[in-house]
């Protein structure tokens, strides 16, 4: 009988001990993997599936697949919980705020349904000087102790590796067609590839806002766009008239809808301004003001479109308006 006891025993410890190893297996991180902006550890049971340059990498483990993703988001990681809302699933989720971790971040839990099967959502975001690492799983919820562990592991291994610094950028964004100051407030992004996809005209295209905000309002407003057409997509009159008459068809949508002249970056500019109320029902009146401005030179038509809200961002869309400088480059 005693023997019995004894070889049971020996039994269980060796499935504890097995059970500890397969554990250890499963999160311990040992293999890096390089992102954009980060260096991070996985462990050697995590089977990458999918990558797409490195920014996205798709790892499956236990059946389940664990996404990891490097972003950048024009907010303070403080913020960044709020601009990652998209992550909850449910009213009852866990929100945590990252503690004991090398970079400030949240993890966020729920459970969910999927055609009527239960799932966990287990979801990090964390990160510094705008640039964020995301980790995100779906699974089942018997498997969601041991993937949060692997999850936990592989976010206090993150090493950041940019060298970017806010505090250290020259604020001066120089192009062919514009030249425009954004100080250490506000960032630049040339879009001009992606917008000639849909627009075989468009010769340049140039997005401005916020850079690392602290106020969840001003990670949406304000921000300016700047297009340069080639000239014979029609006149600058003929632009903002087809804008004011498109507006003026739904103009029970616009509280203030206007058309006239502005001296604006050194030409007479066409403009087009409206406003519209964005607010949900119950809260707070919530007014975005559009500003629409059309002028020609010798390099091509250019279109300089300001949103802001009402009240609240006029002098952060002053700022921005004043630090454009325009190139006749012809």
């Amino acid at each position: 009988m005693k023997k019995a006891i004894i070889i049971t025993g020996a039994v269980i410890a060796l499935a504890g001990a097995g059970f500890l190893g397969f554990g250890w297996y499963l999160s311990e991180p040992s293999v890096t993997v390089s992102t954009d902006s980060y260096s991070i550890k996985v462990p050697k049971s995590f089977k990458l599936t999918d990558q797409k340059d490195d920014l996205r990498f798709t790892f499956k483990c236990l059946g389940e697949e664990i996404k990891i993703e490097d972003i950048t988001l024009n907010c303070t990681p403080e913020l960044s919980n709020e601009l990652m809302a998209h992550y909850a699933y449910e009213e009852d989720e866990n929100l945590e705020k990252l503690e004991g971790y090398p970079y400030k971040g949240y993890f966020i839990s729920s459970d969910i349904f999927i055609k009527d099967k239960k799932e966990t959502c287990l979801s990090y975001i964390f990160g510094t000087d705008t640039n964020f690492l995301t980790l995100k799983c779906f699974c089942s919820p018997s498997k969601s102790g041991v993937l949060k562990k692997a999850m936990d592991n592989i976010a206090k291994s993150a090493v950041y590796t940019s060298d970017f610094r806010i505090a250290t950028k020259s604020g001066i964004c120089d192009y062919d067609f514009a030249s425009v100051n954004t100080g250490i407030k506000y960032k630049c992004y040339d879009g001009t590839e992606e917008k000639k996809i849909n627009d075989e005209k468009c010769l340049f295209h140039l997005h401005e806002n916020y850079e690392e905000a602290d106020d969840i309002k001003k990670t949406s407003f304000p921000f300016i766009d700047i297009d340069v057409s080639e000239s014979d997509k029609g006149t600058p009159a003929e632009m903002a008239d087809k804008v004011f008459q498109n507006k003026e068809e739904k103009k029970e949508k616009f509280a203030v809808l206007t058309r006239d002249q502005k001296e604006m970056f050194g030409y007479k500019c066409e403009n087009v301004y409206y406003e519209q109320d964005m607010s949900l029902e119950g809260e707070a009146p919530d007014i975005i003001c559009m500003d629409d401005y059309y002028f020609s030179n010798d390099t091509g038509l250019y279109r300089i479109f300001a949103a802001y809200r009402k009240d609240y961002d006029e002098n952060d869309i002053k700022e921005m308006l004043d630090g454009i400088t325009i190139k006749d480059i012809k």
